[in-house]
């Protein structure tokens, strides 16, 4: 009973203290409670029927999602909203980028005037842009794609002859201390027990099976020294996604809403 009188209590206080139909969801998301702010949303969606105010929640709800990391259910929700007066496609486009979906960004029909950077950034991590494209385009834009165009990328095939000599040398050269120091112990050491078994303490089959070890070791170096030095370049160009996500939170990847 006294549960019932506190949470009809607390609703008639927030009533009264927030004036606004979203005062209180603007309240909530500004501490941080984007679960909570969801649902009142939702409960503000559901019993609203003015149709602009109607596509405001919707995008606040979509908003919350992107806060939250629901990528998916803020895409579903921004997808949702036909007025693009209120520059509500932007979250649309940012949610794509977010998820890198680059192709289905960069092929969308929405009007690109006010939202070309997404289109550039789509094109820059599809390998397809130029220095010379963001000459004309905002500072952080052009500090993204300066450091973007600093990655380097390394030749699978001179990673694979490194190896063939030296075995994990291709590793070292793909910048994989560890993986190099480790497969030049796992070659080196049976390719040594082989030698060791065939000259000195001649034993025709201990030197056959360090042997056998050893190729087959060689073999999975020459292959791992390839596809490290292949994936090198995707693995910093990923890595490098996440830190302008992070970096460019506030300015660029900041979504747009208004309570």
């Amino acid at each position: 009973m006294r549960k019932i009188f506190f949470i009809t209590l607390i609703s008639f206080l927030s009533l009264m203290v927030f004036s606004s139909e979203l005062d209180f969801a603007k309240f909530l998301f500004e501490d941080g409670d984007y679960y909570r702010c969801l649902s009142e949303l939702k409960r503000e969606l559901f019993f609203c029927q003015d149709s602009q105010l109607k596509e405001r929640i919707v995008n606040l709800i979509g908003v919350n999602y992107l806060f939250m990391g629901d990528l998916k259910l803020a895409e579903e929700n921004f997808s949702k909203i036909k007025d693009l007066s209120e520059g509500y496609e932007r979250n649309y486009l940012l949610t794509l980028f977010f998820q890198k979906k680059f192709k289905e960004l960069k092929e969308t029909k929405i009007d690109f005037e006010k939202n070309k950077d997404f289109e550039l950034l789509s094109k820059l991590f599809l390998g397809e842009a130029k220095k010379e494209d963001f000459l004309n385009f905002s500072e952080e834009l052009k500090e993204i794609s300066e450091n973007f165009f600093k990655i380097k990328k390394k030749n699978p095939y001179l990673a694979l002859l490194f190896s063939t000599f030296l075995p994990g040398s291709g590793r070292f050269y793909s910048e994989r201390n560890g993986d190099g120091v480790f497969s030049m112990t796992t070659i080196l050491t049976p390719l040594l027990g082989s030698i060791y078994y065939k000259f000195i303490n001649e034993n025709k089959t201990f030197f056959i099976i360090s042997a056998s070890v050893a190729a087959i070791f060689y073999l999975g170096e020459l292959y791992g020294s390839f596809n490290s030095a292949k994936i090198y370049y995707e693995k910093k160009v990923n890595r490098y996604f996440y830190e302008i996500k992070n970096n460019y939170s506030n300015t660029i990847f900041l979504p747009y809403y208004s309570f």
